[in-house]
């Protein structure tokens, strides 16, 4: 199985570069501006990060400090 096999189109990986992206330290106000969205609600939701990958990340931050 090659990459010509996979059924993964341009908005696919669009959405997942804003999801691994957002995991490896990019705000979400970047990607906000980056995907043109509305609010960060919206790109949230566009990347499938819910309330509580938001809490995981700040907790996260609390253990760093």
């Amino acid at each position: 199985m090659g990459l010509n096999d996979l059924r993964v189109g341009t908005h696919t990986l669009r959405k997942t570069f804003g999801y691994h992206s957002w995991k490896n330290g990019i705000s979400i106000e970047a990607l906000q501006e980056r995907f043109k969205h509305r609010s960060t609600e919206t790109t949230r939701k566009y990347l499938g990060i819910e309330k509580k990958d938001v809490v995981a990340t700040y907790n996260a931050l609390d253990d760093l400090f």
